[in-house]
């Protein structure tokens, strides 16, 4: 079963969690996402300000060049950074699976 077919099978849409930012050694850091790494180029869902639906992003971070922050694409125009505080993420429904845009 991929991610997301169990919340499908339930009929219920999860609320979706934090990034987890974790120290992976050596000074690398890394956000994860219900366990998993997430890498420049994911693509995640956003739950919407609203709390009404997701909305799909493209994650962007590379903190060795400084970067303070992740920023988030909703479309190439479409940037902003990470919430402060409070936002929820998800996986994209399977079918979709780990894409990355380039």
């Amino acid at each position: 079963m991929e991610r997301g077919d169990e919340d499908k099978e339930q009929g219920t849409e999860p609320e979706g969690e934090v990034l987890e930012l974790r120290d992976e050694g050596g000074g690398r850091l890394r956000h994860y996402l219900a366990g998993e790494p997430v890498h420049a180029g994911d693509l995640l869902e956003i739950r919407r300000e609203d709390g009404q639906g997701w909305q799909r992003v493209r994650y962007e971070w590379n903190p060795r060049a400084g970067e303070e922050r992740p920023f988030f694409h909703r479309s190439e125009t479409d940037i902003f950074p990470l919430p402060l505080s409070g936002a929820r993420f998800r996986w994209p429904p399977s079918g979709l699976g780990r894409h990355r845009l380039r």
